[in-house]
């Protein structure tokens, strides 16, 4: 997670394999798809990058400027705790090989 900015933006996450020195790349990490079809991990493959589809997250609000990150940054979804909370959870969610 890049916390650059968390003064004035939400963490932009990038996913690394196991020795935490390259990012991991689309085929390598499986989708997660709720029953109703919504995507939480969610793959760009024009920029060769994976970013979280939930809110308090960078990728995401860029996504989705309609839900501002200044609209949940002060309550609780928008604590570090709620947001690396959600990151495990998703990964948990997934079936990594």
């Amino acid at each position: 997670m890049n916390l650059e900015n968390w003064d004035f933006l939400p963490p932009s996450t990038t996913l690394l394999n196991l020795d935490l020195r390259q990012r991991l790349v689309p085929e390598q990490v499986p989708e997660l798809v709720e029953p109703k079809g919504q995507k939480h991990i969610v793959f760009n493959v024009a920029k060769k990058s994976i970013w979280f589809c939930s809110p308090g997250f960078q990728e995401y609000h860029h996504h989705y400027p309609e839900d501002r990150w200044e609209h949940i940054r002060n309550t609780d979804q928008g604590t570090i705790t709620w947001i690396v909370d959600r990151v495990c959870s998703l990964i948990d969610r997934t079936k990594f090989p």
